[in-house]
Parts: C-alpha cells; sequence; structure tokens
C-alpha cells in the first residue's frame, strides 16, 4: 500500500512539473543542445501521443514540449535547418534535447556525424518564428496608424475653415495646417518660415494628404526686425533636440526639400 502512495505521488509530482514546463513554452522558446535521429527499426511504432512514427515525416521528439507544436532545428554546425513536428517524448540520453526523424536528419546532413549541436525554436501554428511575427505586427501596426493618419487628414480638411485670415492666427500660439489650435510639446523640425499666411498656405498644399510626414505645425511668433508676425513650419515632437536632429534627412526626403532644417523649440 505505501509503495502504491508513493508511486502516486511521484507520477503527480512528474506530471505537474510536466505541465508547468509546458505552460512556460510558446512561440520564441529557445533551446541548444545535441540532436540525434530516429533509426529506420522504430517505424510504425506508436508514440507517447498516439501517433504512429513515420520516418518519412518531419517530426521530433522531445522531453516538455507539448504535442502538435512546430519547431525550427538548426544544425549550428551548418546552419541548415529543418522545421519538425513534435509527436513523442525524448531523448532521455544526457546532454540530448531533440530526437529528430530520418527524413528530418538528412535535411540537417546529420547522418554522418549521428548528433549534433542544434538550436531548437517554438514556432506559431503557421511556422512562423517570434521575430516573424513581431515584424508582421509592427508592419500592420505602421500601416493602421497611415491609415488613420490619412482620414485624420481628410477629416481635417473637410473641417478646415472656409477662408481663413492673417487675423485668425495669433502671435504665441501654434495651429495645425488647417488652422485648428494646437499644443505642442518638445522640439519640432523647422522646415520653413514666411512672412505671410498665403505664402504659408501654398507651402502646405502639396502636404495636406500625405501621411508619412507627420504632424505639421503653424508656430506663429514676432519678427524683431520688422515687428510683423512670423509664421514658421514645424514638423512633429520630439523630447529633445538630438532626438528631432536624427530625423533631418528622413524630413527632407519626404518633403523633397533642398533647402536646410533645424530644430525649433515648441512654443510653451
Amino acid at each position: 500500500m505505501q509503495n502504491f502512495i508513493w508511486i502516486t505521488i511521484i507520477v503527480f509530482c512528474f506530471t505537474t512539473n510536466l505541465l508547468f514546463a509546458q505552460a512556460r513554452i510558446g512561440v520564441g522558446y529557445k533551446e541548444v543542445g545535441m540532436a540525434s535521429y530516429y533509426e529506420e527499426r522504430f517505424d510504425n511504432r506508436p508514440t507517447v501521443s498516439g501517433e504512429k512514427f513515420d520516418n518519412n515525416d518531419l517530426v521530433a521528439s522531445h522531453r516538455k514540449i507539448p504535442f502538435g507544436t512546430k519547431v525550427k532545428v538548426t544544425n549550428l554546425s551548418n546552419n541548415k535547418w529543418v522545421i519538425v513536428r513534435i509527436i513523442d517524448r525524448g531523448p532521455y540520453a544526457h546532454g540530448r534535447i531533440i530526437d529528430v526523424s530520418l527524413n528530418a536528419a538528412k535535411k540537417l546532413d546529420l547522418l554522418s556525424t549521428a548528433v549534433a549541436k542544434v538550436e531548437i525554436e517554438v514556432l506559431s501554428p503557421e511556422g512562423k518564428t517570434l521575430a516573424e511575427l513581431q515584424a508582421e505586427k509592427e508592419k500592420e501596426e505602421a500601416k493602421n496608424q497611415d491609415k488613420e493618419k490619412s482620414e485624420r487628414v481628410k477629416e481635417n480638411g473637410k473641417k478646415e475653415k472656409a477662408e481663413l485670415k492673417e487675423n485668425d492666427f495669433l502671435i504665441g500660439k501654434t495651429y495645425n495646417m488647417f488652422g485648428s489650435l494646437k499644443k505642442p510639446e518638445g522640439f519640432g523640425i523647422q522646415v520653413a518660415s514666411f512672412d505671410t499666411y498665403t505664402k504659408v498656405q501654398n507651402f502646405l498644399k502639396p502636404y495636406q494628404e500625405k501621411a508619412d510626414i507627420g504632424d505639421i505645425f503653424i508656430q506663429v511668433s514676432t519678427n524683431t526686425q520688422t515687428n510683423k508676425k512670423t509664421y514658421r513650419i514645424l514638423v512633429n515632437e520630439y523630447k529633445t533636440r538630438a532626438e528631432a536632429q536624427k530625423d533631418y534627412e528622413k524630413i527632407r526626403k519626404v518633403m523633397q526639400l533642398t533647402n536646410s532644417v533645424h530644430a525649433q523649440p515648441h512654443l510653451k
């Protein structure tokens, strides 16, 4: 009876540890160790998952990665790689982390050495790495931001005042290109400066629907020499002057400018 209890406790602990280990394994999980491959005599034998083993399939065994998981296996000695599906448990030889089918071993050029140092990486159900998923997410987010920006620009255009005049722009204030009052912070990249709003309008017309520039601001101040209004055209918001400087060439290229640009503090 005592032996039965101890066996039950051991099985429970092993199962619990395995479940916890599996819970920690997700897309992007990596491991480095030795790999070996199944011999032909294992063909048609049942695996721990219940699936019959076939050396022609791209399958493998691992001690804790969940069954059905796709794993990228890279032979670190030649950088050859293959994607396999986990269907069995093992290997249990010291230092080995994965056993692959004969077909997978051929693609890794593993037959001549029998074992090799590999890196394994857990993939998504679609067979993509974490880096690929993150790149796709960033690309989709950028696409959505461009779409939102374009829609916002069009909407602002619809709301643009019928006839904005010089008197609509107050000294010491900042506006967007459609005449709405704004309060940007930090620094902007000054791309142009004008002494009349008519010149500002003519300059901004090509950029009203370009989503890849960023936010465009009209900063109104006084020219100390002429005592007249000065309209500075500033692009984007940056926390520091150094951050703004990094975008100089990008802004000049996107806006197709031939003149120099510089960082200018936004009005407080």
